[in-house]
């Protein structure tokens, strides 16, 4: 395997070999080949990509064992008589960032009756707010919201918000 600083920042690394002419031009690029941007932050990675000694390197969630830090929900409205809006405040996490974490909502009928071993209600991502669809109209809804980030680690909170649909 070879590498070259190239042009305009970018590293090729090949797999292929070396050239005759011992260093690859970006024309000598082939399949085997990838080309790795050069950077200083995060942020000229992109979202898949993250800086680690100056280059654009995917982003492993492998070994990430740590949960989102998560207040869980912050409040409960009704909409209409067969939907509530539950909010919250984004889940900060070591490795995933605010767009890619999942938020799991879980509702009951009864408060602290929320099952949080089976399919939750329904899942967003990247939000800090959900409207509930399809309940009962007068009801009494119980909501717990979880983040959960790529790796698939989940914050353990129980913070229950309620809301009563419209008649």
């Amino acid at each position: 395997m070879r590498s070259a600083l190239l042009p305009c920042g970018l590293l090729l690394l090949s797999l292929s070999g070396c050239t005759a002419g011992g260093g690859p031009a970006p024309e000598d690029a082939g399949p085997a080949d990838l080309v790795i941007p050069a950077c200083t932050t995060d942020k000229e990675c992109g979202g898949a990509l993250q800086c680690q000694a100056g280059r654009c390197v995917p982003i492993t969630m492998q070994g990430d064992t740590t949960a989102p830090k998560f207040a869980g929900a912050t409040s409960a409205l009704p909409v209409d008589p067969a939907s509530i809006k539950l909010t919250w405040v984004a889940a900060t996490d070591d490795r995933s960032p605010p767009a890619k974490i999942t938020y799991e909502v879980y509702l009951s009928e009864a408060a602290g009756a929320q099952n949080f071993l089976g399919a939750p209600w329904d899942k967003i991502t990247g939000a800090a707010e959900y409207t509930a669809p399809g309940l009962k109209a007068a009801q009494q809804y119980y909501a717990v919201v979880r983040a959960l980030d790529e790796a698939k680690n989940s914050d353990s909170n129980t913070v229950e918000v309620s809301a009563t649909t419209k008649p």
